[in-house]
């Protein structure tokens, strides 16, 4: 899949998705990026006002989330809450 460069979130992306009803925004990403977490959540916000969580893929494969807690936001990562399955 094809991705641009997008300098609010810093990185390449290649599509985004947004669940209105679940105060949810997907965002993939192609392999080795990463977004600025600010960048994330000003982009989300801008569409989707109330969003409550960003879930950030990489390659295809849930990387970390970016959770709302109140007026601020967390970063939690795939790895540290899927590590006992592995």
């Amino acid at each position: 899949m094809s991705s641009v460069q997008h300098d609010e979130l810093m990185c390449a992306i290649e599509r985004a998705e947004f669940e209105f009803a679940r105060g949810t925004v997907h965002l993939f990403l192609p392999d080795l990026n990463c977004t600025d977490m600010g960048g994330a959540v000003r982009f989300s916000e801008r569409v989707m006002p109330d969003v409550q969580q960003i879930v950030v893929y990489q390659d295809g494969r849930e990387d970390y989330r970016y959770l709302r807690v109140g007026e601020r936001w967390t970063c939690r990562d795939a790895v540290s809450r899927y590590a006992h399955a592995r």
